[in-house]
């Protein structure tokens, strides 16, 4: 499997920009289904990136296994398609981009970068101060 993912590797670093690109370009188009789809592909293209890219990094030594990052991984990984909604409305209401701007694309980024801080503070809170409710919520991962 690695072997195959070292092949995709360098083609997934040249597409996963542009795809992100023509998704966040292509959103307010005539184009509906442009977007999606170049989202979708990001997504499968991007599983096959992160982790040879984390295999490249534990290889070199550069990145240690951490109990607490892969349980914060874990509640972001459930978390954040039911959240990104309301974190998008914030960030909305706070600056309303103009259609077409760089603008909508930094508020996204923004709320996204809000979602997933808020929800590493949260598991750090709820490991160090409720450990059995974690690990109710977590499947004592």
């Amino acid at each position: 499997m690695t072997q195959l993912f070292r092949k995709i590797f360098p083609y997934s670093l040249i597409l996963y920009p542009i795809l992100a690109l023509t998704h966040l370009l292509y959103i307010e188009t005539p184009w509906r289904q442009l977007p999606i789809i170049a989202r979708n592909i990001n997504i499968c293209l991007c599983i096959p990136l992160a982790i040879y890219g984390i295999a490249l990094l534990v290889k070199a030594g550069w990145l240690k296994g951490s109990e607490f990052l892969a349980t914060a991984s874990f509640i972001v990984y459930v978390a954040h398609h039911p959240l990104i909604t309301f974190f998008k409305s914030i960030v909305y209401r706070i600056n309303t981009p103009q259609a077409g701007s760089i603008w909508g694309t930094i508020d996204m980024l923004m709320a996204y970068a809000l979602l997933i801080a808020t929800l590493v503070i949260l598991t750090w809170l709820l490991t160090r101060y409720t450990p059995r409710l974690m690990k109710l919520l977590t499947g004592n991962r």
